[in-house]
């Protein structure tokens, strides 16, 4: 996926260029990172919810990308 022409090291102001160009309020872009953000940290919960194995679910939780908003 990119964002902003971009792959890695993606930022807030990424996202806020993404939604400004998609007409949303100001804001809308940070809050949906916001909530992404919240449902991925808790990421080992649901893993262990859907009994995936603990081995598959750290290899998905090594790719969180969740320093967006750090």
């Amino acid at each position: 996926m990119s964002l902003n022409g971009k792959r890695d090291n993606l930022t807030i102001e990424d996202f806020n260029a993404c939604a400004k160009s998609a007409s949303m309020k100001r804001g809308r872009g940070e809050e949906i990172v916001r909530q992404v953000q919240k449902a991925v940290l808790q990421w080992r919960r649901f893993a262990e919810e859907a009994e995936v194995l603990p081995v598959v679910a750290d290899g998905i939780a090594v790719a969180h990308r969740t320093d967006i908003l750090a």
